[in-house]
């Protein structure tokens, strides 16, 4: 017979504690685009600047379904870092499809869209000085523009072509052809029957 220690349950796997850079992270699109906005909406006030928590880098991995989530997120990481204009600008950093499953295994979550690395974060100075080099600030000119005042007339850019408007695709001239073939074939049929 066997002893009872062998019909025991294995215990159960339990998560990992949660890492010291854990709350130096926004992860997922809610609690990074509040963080933006925030940092967007405090500009310097005189020489006192306004202590608080920054981003320095916003990781967004390559999906289909983030390209619509993430599209504001440009704009949103250019106005952060024009409220500081004395700080590094925050960077955006796309990183490759293949990252969201990676993130997600490490994270223990089932899906993660955005993760946001605040400069304070500990052991971060090396990945944050490489994203730095690496990567060039989000740019806006038309944004600077009309920080500016300045009007900007309306460009339209078109082609002028020479060719004739009655060319046609060669589908839709071989379409014409089948109809006027139709119509060809009945005419005789129709002049008949009267």
């Amino acid at each position: 017979m066997g002893t009872h220690e062998s019909h025991q349950a294995a215990p159960a796997l339990q998560k990992p504690p949660m890492p010291e850079v854990a709350s130096h992270l926004t992860i997922g699109f809610n609690s990074t685009n509040r963080q933006l906005e925030e940092e967007a909406q405090r500009p310097d006030q005189g020489d006192v600047l306004i202590v608080s928590r920054r981003l320095a880098a916003v990781f967004v991995p390559r999906s289909d379904q983030a390209s619509i989530l993430a599209s504001h997120v440009p704009l949103l990481v250019h106005r952060a870092s024009l409220a500081r204009p004395a700080l590094p600008a925050t960077r955006l950093v796309n990183l490759s499809k293949g990252a969201e499953a990676r993130l997600c295994a490490a994270l223990h979550l089932p899906r993660v869209t955005f993760v946001g690395l605040f400069e304070d974060a500990p052991n971060a100075t090396p990945l944050i000085d490489f994203v730095r080099e690496r990567v060039a600030p989000i740019e806006v000119p038309w944004l600077k523009a009309v920080s500016l005042g300045l009007y900007m007339p309306v460009e339209i850019k078109a082609i002028e072509t020479t060719a004739p408007a009655e060319l046609m695709p060669a589908k839709r001239r071989q379409e014409r052809s089948d109809v006027e073939k139709i119509a060809a074939a009945i005419a005789p049929e129709k002049r008949q029957q009267q």
